[in-house]
């Protein structure tokens, strides 16, 4: 978030003393005194917004979180456990979409939802670029597969494979020998006039946040997850690309097609539309091996 001084008020008629803000408070803005009344230091506050979520009583005055824009949670508008459950189960990729553009304001407002997911630092630096230009879109992925088909072509070079046996393993070695068989496979389809990559969706995301945010991958996956369960929401599919980000990390005049700031770094990819095919069955999925440790 942009660098400005915050203000920062608690009223003491309203405030209850019950210490709340002091505890979810990570950069010890508010100390408790004590009177019961608590004491603000504005200057180290970082805009996380805590605060004013914690506070039963609506005592806290912050110039950045009015009471305005802040609406109250109560126990009707939670989603309920078992229906956050089914929500999750539901999400699949979709790979096939209709020839039916989206509305950018639909685009638009599905996007804001974005910013609701965890940033870290509360950096909240997740943008995005729409391709909506069923060209463009054509022209990304002509140009994801040619990267990807280069790198397949390296990872094929028995020094390269050498080298990644000593320095990872012969797993590696074998990851790298299957890579080569599914490029050569989007490669043909590609040359064929299919889309492999974004499968003709008719909208493209990409996610991008500034060079210098470490947290920035997983901003950007956090982001675009809230978009996916959304998207089902009002009858979209979605499909996150991931060969995308790593053509995107391996060339630079692919990057350049995105026209992004040079301070910017693409950080994920995903095709949106209305599915052809809507799903009924919520398939299992293998149970995760769980350990514990003391």
């Amino acid at each position: 978030m942009e660098d400005v001084m915050v203000q920062i008020s608690v009223d003491s008629h309203t405030c209850n003393g019950c210490g709340a803000c002091t505890l979810v408070c990570t950069g010890h803005v508010y100390t408790m005194a004590e009177s019961k009344k608590v004491e603000v230091t504005p200057d180290l506050c970082w805009k996380c917004g805590h605060c004013v979520a914690a506070c039963p009583v609506e005592a806290i005055d912050h110039s950045e979180y009015p009471l305005s824009v802040c609406p109250s949670i109560n126990g009707d508008s939670v989603v309920k456990y078992e229906d956050l459950i089914s929500t999750f189960r539901e999400r699949r990729s979709t790979r096939a979409f209709k020839e039916k553009q989206i509305p950018r304001d639909i685009l638009q407002e599905l996007l804001e939802i974005g910013r609701y997911a965890p940033t870290g630092s509360n950096s909240q630096s997740i943008d995005w670029l729409v391709i909506d230009n069923p060209g463009t879109i054509r022209e990304l992925s002509i140009r994801t597969v040619r990267v990807l088909a280069k790198t397949g072509g390296l990872l094929r070079n028995p020094l390269l494979q050498l080298y990644f046996r000593i320095s990872r393993g012969p797993e590696m070695v074998r990851e790298m020998k299957l890579f080569g068989p599914k490029i050569d496979k989007l490669r043909r389809r590609s040359e064929g006039g299919e889309d492999p990559i974004f499968f003709r969706a008719p909208a493209v995301v990409v996610a991008h946040a500034p060079k210098s945010d470490g947290s920035a991958r997983d901003n950007a996956i956090h982001a675009l997850y809230n978009v996916e369960l959304a998207a089902r929401r009002i009858g979209l599919g979605t499909c996150q690309m991931g060969f995308v980000k790593f053509a995107l990390d391996r060339s630079r005049p692919l990057r350049e097609l995105l026209t992004l700031p040079s301070d910017r770094n693409p950080e994920a990819a995903l095709a949106i539309g209305y599915p052809q095919v809507m799903y009924h069955r919520a398939l299992p999925r293998r149970k995760p091996r769980i350990s514990w440790m003391d």
